[in-house]
């Protein structure tokens, strides 16, 4: 379950001072007045939705369902982030990324950061399935994800990799 009192926090001080907001520099370019309403808006979407994805394994057999959860998830995830690069972007400063060089969420991985590595695994798991690259810019695609306990047990879902 996520806490989203931070959320409705920064969404009633906006709404609180959206007169004053939309006559500084934010609110001179209506479409970063837009940009701040959108994210707030898919921010919510996406955490409300969070909530309610089951990836409990044991509890969903139909692989395909299990899949699809997964993916949601996931898609999720990648939205609240893009929002939150959004505001960002448009309340802090455009020219920067928050989190870029961050490998903290993320252990064990060869990824340069985060972000790639979770963009790589949101690839795997049914946003670009079929046309995935590596690091060496190889072509790879990845097989609909599977329960495997014989491989390893302590997963709760793989994805067979093969090169093109």
């Amino acid at each position: 379950m996520i806490n989203n009192s931070k959320i409705v926090k920064f969404r009633n001080f906006i709404n609180e001072n959206s007169d004053y907001l939309i006559k500084t520099e934010i609110g001179k370019k209506k479409n970063r007045w837009n940009v701040i309403c959108s994210a707030m808006d898919w921010i919510d979407v996406s955490t409300s939705r969070i909530s309610n994805v089951n990836l409990n394994a044991n509890n969903i057999k139909d692989i395909n369902l299990f899949s699809t959860e997964v993916f949601f998830y996931i898609s999720m995830i990648d939205i609240i982030f893009e929002s939150i690069k959004q505001l960002h972007r448009v309340i802090i400063d455009i020219n920067s990324v928050p989190f870029f060089n961050e490998k903290s969420c993320f252990s064990n991985h060869n990824y340069s950061n985060d972000n790639d590595y979770f963009k790589h695994i949101r690839a795997i798991f049914g946003a670009h399935p079929v046309n995935l690259r590596d690091k060496e810019n190889e072509k790879w695609f990845a097989s609909w994800p599977v329960f495997d306990q014989s491989v390893n047990k302590k997963y709760d879902l793989m994805v067979y990799l093969g090169l093109v």
